[in-house]
């Protein structure tokens, strides 16, 4: 089956050159495009892309917040792509749950290494980048606890997500429709899963892998 592709970029000749790169994989199928981070939100959850290529600097909300918006709800993976090689960028968008940054200037066959990467469970980074930034700070950068996000199934992003915006286990069985036993047993795993073992913990993972934000 196909991987089905989600582009946003607000320069439209930014997007069909990815479409006509992309065009000639039949292992890749684009299914749209966005031009701004609302309104990627918004196509992420009409389309339910398995991949998102998304530029960082855009319109409303940034690459960012829209990614940070994304993983929290969906399994779709991102992959930044960017013009510019910083450090603070790639930063922000592997912390807020992306799993690969680009920058534009790379060749066909670095975008497909990506795309392979993601769908596979791995990060990537581009060669150019982690040159620029120095490999020690790009290791780092890389190897964060949003990667750990690729483990939970959606219920139990939901089940963190709701126990790090303060709601007891009660709150959560009430706001997901089942059995209070039900959330303990999502809880169970995520502690097994992430090998976190308290409130605080769990709290902290959350914050730190997108999934909340202060």
């Amino acid at each position: 089956m196909a991987t089905r592709i989600l582009i946003v970029d607000d320069h439209p000749i930014m997007c069909q050159g990815l479409r006509t790169a992309l065009s000639k994989h039949t292992d890749v199928e684009i299914v749209g495009e966005a031009n701004c981070g609302l309104d990627a939100v918004r196509r992420v959850e009409e389309l339910n892309p398995d991949v998102v290529i998304m530029d960082v600097e855009l319109p409303d909300i940034d690459g960012i917040e829209a990614t940070r918006q994304i993983v929290s709800d969906h399994r779709t993976k991102i992959i930044a792509f960017s013009g510019y090689a910083r450090g603070s960028y790639a930063q922000g968008m592997f912390d807020a749950g992306a799993r690969a940054y680009l920058l534009k200037q790379c060749i066909e066959k670095e975008l497909m290494e990506a795309i392979n990467a993601v769908m596979a469970g791995q990060t990537y980074l581009s060669a150019d980048m982690a040159k620029t930034m120095g490999y020690e700070q790009a290791a780092g950068i890389i190897d964060r606890k949003g990667a750990q996000l690729e483990g939970l199934t959606s219920r139990e992003r939901e089940v963190l997500k709701l126990l790090a915006e303060g709601k007891t286990t009660s709150d959560i069985a009430d706001a997901l429709h089942v059995d209070v036993s039900t959330v303990k047993t999502h809880r169970m795993h995520l502690e097994n899963k992430l090998k976190l073992h308290s409130t605080a913990d769990l709290i902290k993972f959350a914050i730190k892998a997108g999934l909340v934000h202060l």
